[in-house]
């Protein structure tokens, strides 16, 4: 893990009040998935098994609807993610007040298009059209009495977005000064480690994305032969450096207290790939080459991975 800044004390703690946000994106759906005992039992038969080992499942839908909801919410936890600091794990994240605004405009229409496709999903008409589908492509794997109604479903799918004021580590309680200096100082040493925690998860972020890069640009260790051919690189998606350039754009808005190291990594790492894209690694070696050599010196000049 790469400690690269030193903006993350006490006294950046106690303001931070002033600058953040605590956000937390409660969001729960329903699973299809079931155990298959009938499945299982055959299996176990069929391998002579000495005991009941084999355990099989299944899924209720095999429909586009049904699908459209999943893939949605995962949009929404992923834009959710990337666009906050880790604060509390598995509850509460915090962002500046200044891309609060910005992120509301994007993620409230993400939230509407969710409760449309669960709408069109659990409508009566539409539910009963996925079930009689599901169950003819599924055959002998569900039955009709296996599926809870429309509106069953429609309760399981529940999705909020909160916010909480970021604690001011400030007690105005009825209690001796020693104590309420106590708890001051207890409350800021932990807001203090849950600030540094998420500045090292940025950190993580952008090494992650940078790593992985400079992997997928490597040479083959024997070029393959293709129909245009020799390739000298393995195969990597747009998404090589779409994600760098995707967590420059976003960097400075979770530098949570504007440090300017990682405002100087983040310029860095922009110029490492400004102007290049996955297409031009691929069709050009020696652009691939640049391409990686730029950014291992972004690796080597702040420690990235040490």
């Amino acid at each position: 893990m790469s400690k690269i800044f030193d903006t993350v004390t006490p006294q950046a703690t106690s303001n931070l009040y002033r600058r953040c946000i605590l956000v937390k994106l409660n969001l729960s759906s329903y699973s299809d998935k079931r155990q298959d005992k009938k499945t299982s039992a055959e299996i176990d038969k069929q391998k002579q098994t000495k005991t009941k080992n084999y355990q099989a499942s299944k899924r209720l839908f095999r429909c586009d609807r049904f699908d459209a909801i999943g893939k949605h919410i995962t949009v929404i936890r992923s834009f959710f993610n990337a666009n906050t600091n880790v604060f509390e794990k598995g509850g509460w994240r915090i962002m500046k007040f200044s891309n609060y605004i910005p992120f509301c405009e994007q993620i409230n229409p993400m939230l509407d298009k969710l409760e449309k496709l669960i709408d069109d999903f659990t409508d009566e008409t539409n539910y009963e059209e996925s079930v009689a589908s599901s169950i003819f492509l599924l055959n002998n794997l569900v039955t009709r009495g296996e599926y809870p109604s429309a509106q069953e479903i429609k309760r399981k799918f529940r999705y909020r977005l909160e916010e909480c004021p970021v604690p001011s580590g400030s007690f105005h309680v009825q209690a001796t000064e020693e104590v309420r200096q106590k708890l001051e100082s207890d409350m800021i040493a932990t807001m203090t480690e849950k600030l540094a925690t998420s500045m090292e998860d940025v950190v993580d972020r952008i090494q992650e994305v940078v790593k992985n890069a400079i992997k997928g640009l490597e040479d083959l260790p024997v070029p393959v032969k293709t129909k245009q051919g020799l390739k000298n690189h393995q195969t990597f998606r747009d998404t090589l450096l779409g994600n760098i350039h995707d967590i420059c754009d976003i960097g400075d808005s979770l530098n949570l207290t504007d440090d300017p190291k990682i405002t100087k990594l983040i310029s860095d790492l922009r110029q490492a790939v400004n102007g290049r894209d996955a297409q031009m690694c691929r069709d050009s070696d020696s652009v691939r080459h640049a391409t990686k050599r730029s950014l291992e010196d972004v690796v080597s000049k702040y420690g990235l991975g040490q």
